[in-house]
């Protein structure tokens, strides 16, 4: 046993001994310099490698540790303060050497406004070498100004040695990481660049007369959080704190920079002694952005304001919309509920009648257990539809693109896809033809009693319907649903998704009734020959609804609605006719109508593409008919700014309830006459969403709004817009014109609205 204690003993001596003299050659080489220290700060420098390589660029760093309450400061400390200096005098091997600045805080006190940093930071230092086979001495003289309550000058001379590496079989030096990589590497990763790594786009910097505050604009790519800007100036220039505005989801900023005074020789004394600011127009200035762990620097040219009026959305007064979480969740939940439920009573939904009236009717005298399981299909159909529309919007959104409530009636080929579902609808319920597609669409809402309980075929007809249900649903708005959507586009995937559910089991809630007590239908007469003339009367309905899909196309494109229109009627005829043919021209018939049905979905595709770019740009916008003045941005801030009442109307063709508040409401003779006249002091606008429109897209979202009808009036006393609701009627609109040209309302009576 003590043999072998001796030999365990030798060994651990030989071990120590081998390791004290592999330290002997490389002693007074180490990867960081001793540390410097007073009471209020410590500092170091530190190295990314052991030892050199060929390169001649070295990254180094210098760490800087305060106490707690203290702080030092950036490049540009700002009103006050000193930024970091060092000296290189006495380093050997050394070149030049360049630092970078991590992005600081900002600090608020006694008026004045610094920018630095607290606790701790890394300011990268790259060391551009003399010679890569000479080993590196650095001596650094650093000066710091640290603050607390007062502030304390520190000074530190900081020695770091970097020995040459040595790689195996090779002449040439080899370097080798260090301990200290990974924390220089993690404030590099703080010093700002282009934005394109953080998402961030600097789009301008405007200013005008000399003392005219500076405008900058940017962009992210994710919602700004807490965003601030700093900005160096030549000639310097002081800048008081930027006064920001977000766009409603948080994407755009814009911000005013009011210059505070020249910098002089001590803040106290700019405003009294320093000279007056002069124009920046023309001159570079670097703008630093830093919102919480990304940030952004570039030196841009600031260039004059446009001298047209712009008709950005910013530019107007904007509402005072309560912050996008100051809207409690639990009740965003209930609006959206409430909405969906109002929905089924929106002139939208109207086409759908007859598939709910069948689907109730056709239930008599039935199995309760059938019932049941075909209003719960339906429900799921809406549920099912509903998280789909919510998962487009999560991309779109995600995407950059406009996102909105009803926006699929914007495009042609929707239309026209609608169009041949109704119309086959339509023919279904006439009897002019029976196939398996419209009888699992509509015949399994209308005949249940005739399958068997597991008929998959009526469950997904029934399904279907609720898909259907939802797609006709969609142009509307109702009480509650704007704000609940909202609410949801203006936040995260899961905020959307819970709001788009409680919108579907809103507008399902009246079949999940009957779904509940399916006497409801069951109590009903026994479906008989008076259900032919039922079916054939709701067939009108949805024939109706067909052509007010192929009006809308029309009155976009004549030859469009045309077009679609003849491939209908040649589809049905050819569906009509395939009873009386014999089997093998059923086959044919079947053939044809396919095909005519995919020519119509895609035709306004094809002639939009064959019109070119130009026809597009040219619908764009449309004149507005009649007395109504077009929405222009830039006139409604003139007419605002000049303190005249305007009334703006965002409609569309596709909206029946816009379309309903505009015959019921504002066509009304005492309504018309108080908003045309120009004797009344009011501008009426109107802003015609039925295309594709950025700008109206815009200004809705300027509001939080995301679906239509929409109206807003302007005045002396409502200078950032009155919204009025979504329902209108004559004592609404006439309050609301008197309410903008009286003294200045409430906050209370604003934010009701």
């Amino acid at each position: 046993m003590k043999r072998e204690w001796r030999a365990r003993l030798s060994h651990v001596l030989l071990l120590l001994a081998g390791i004290s003299l592999v330290g002997v050659p490389t002693a007074g080489w180490a990867a960081a310099s001793e540390p410097g220290q007073t009471d209020a700060v410590s500092a170091r420098l530190v190295a990314a490698v052991d030892s050199l390589g060929a390169d001649l660029t070295v990254a180094l760093g210098l760490e800087i540790h305060l106490q707690p309450g203290w702080k030092t400061y950036w490049r540009a400390p700002g009103d006050a303060g000193l930024a970091p200096q060092i000296d290189w005098s006495g380093s050997d091997g050394l070149a030049t050497a360049s630092i970078a600045w991590p992005a600081p805080l900002r600090f608020s006190q006694f008026g004045l406004e610094t920018f630095g940093y607290q606790d701790e930071v890394v300011l990268p230092i790259t060391i551009h070498r003399s010679d890569a086979n000479h080993p590196l001495l650095v001596h650094a003289g650093v000066d710091l100004l640290v603050c607390h309550d007062l502030c304390v000058p520190a000074h530190f001379d900081l020695t770091l040695s970097l020995p040459l590496g040595s790689a195996p079989g090779s002449a040439s030096p080899s370097a080798t990481p260090s301990a200290e990589a990974p924390l220089i590497a993690s404030y590099s990763r703080r010093v700002p660049g282009d934005g394109a790594t953080a998402g961030l786009t600097l789009e301008a910097v405007r200013s005008a007369n000399p003392g005219d505050a500076l405008e900058v604009e940017a962009s992210a790519r994710e919602p700004f959080q807490a965003p601030d800007l700093i900005i160096e100036s030549t000639p310097p220039q002081v800048f008081a704190p930027p006064s920001l505005s977000l766009d409603h989801d948080g994407h755009h900023l814009t911000a005013r920079l009011a210059p505070a005074a020249a910098i002089g020789a001590t803040p106290s004394a700019a405003s009294a002694s320093a000279p007056a600011s002069t124009s920046l127009v023309g001159s570079t200035v670097t703008v630093t952005l830093v919102d919480g762990e990304r940030s952004l620097e570039s030196t841009v040219t600031v260039t004059p304001p446009a001298t047209a009026p712009t008709s950005a959305v910013s530019d107007l007064p904007r509402p005072p919309l309560p912050p996008p979480n100051s809207l409690a969740w639990p009740i965003a939940l209930a609006f959206a509920l409430l909405g969906g439920l109002i929905l089924n009573l929106m002139p939208c939904v109207l086409p759908v009648l007859s598939m709910k009236l069948l689907a109730v009717v056709s239930h008599g005298g039935g199995d309760p257990r059938l019932v049941r399981a075909g209003f719960l299909a339906t429900a799921g159909g809406i549920l099912a539809s509903f998280l789909a529309l919510a998962c487009v919007m999560i991309i779109l959104k995600s995407a950059g693109t406009a996102v909105g409530w009803g926006l699929q009636f914007q495009q042609p080929a929707f239309l026209a896809g609608m169009a041949v579902v109704v119309s086959l609808f339509a023919c279904n319920l006439w009897g002019a033809f029976e196939i398996p597609l419209p009888r699992i669409i509509a015949d399994a809402a209308a005949r249940p009693t005739s399958a068997p309980p597991n008929s998959h075929s009526s469950l997904i007809g029934a399904f279907i319907t609720g898909v259907f249900a939802t797609l006709l649903a969609t142009p509307c708005s109702a009480p509650f649903l704007g704000t609940a959507i909202g609410f949801a586009l203006a936040r995260g995937p899961e905020d959307i998704l819970a709001v788009f559910t409680m919108l579907g089991i809103g507008l399902a809630l009246p079949y999940l009734v009957v779904a509940t007590f399916p006497r409801m239908a069951t109590a009903l007469p026994r479906p008989g020959r008076w259900m032919i003339g039922l079916r054939r009367l709701l067939g009108f309905a949805l024939a109706g609804t067909a052509l007010w899909l192929l009006w809308l196309l029309g009155i976009r494109n004549l030859t469009t609605g045309l077009t679609v229109a003849t491939l209908i009627v040649g589809l049905t005829a050819a569906l009509a006719l395939r009873a009386r043919l014999p089997t093998r021209g059923r086959r044919v018939a079947v053939t044809i109508a396919a095909i005519l049905a995919l020519t119509a979905v895609t035709t306004p595709w094809a002639l939009d593409l064959l019109a070119g770019p130009s026809l597009a740009a040219a619908q764009t916008t449309t004149p507005t008919p009649g007395p109504w003045r077009t929405f222009d941005l830039a006139a409604l801030r003139q007419e605002v700014a000049a303190g005249h009442r305007v009334f703006v109307d965002v409609t569309a063709d596709w909206c029946l309830t816009c379309q309903a508040n505009q015959r019921l409401v504002l066509d009304r003779p005492e309504i018309a006459e108080r908003l045309l006249n120009p004797a009344n002091g009011v501008v009426a606008m109107r802003a015609d969403w039925t295309r594709p429109n950025p700008e109206v897209t815009r200004y809705l979202a300027h509001f939080g709004r995301y679906g239509i009808p929409f109206n807003v009036i302007y005045g002396p006393a409502a200078p950032d817009g009155l919204v009025l609701p979504e329902l209108l009627s004559p004592s609404v609109v006439l309050a609301g014109l008197e309410q903008a040209a009286k003294s200045p309302l409430p906050e209370a009576s604003r934010s009701a609205h």
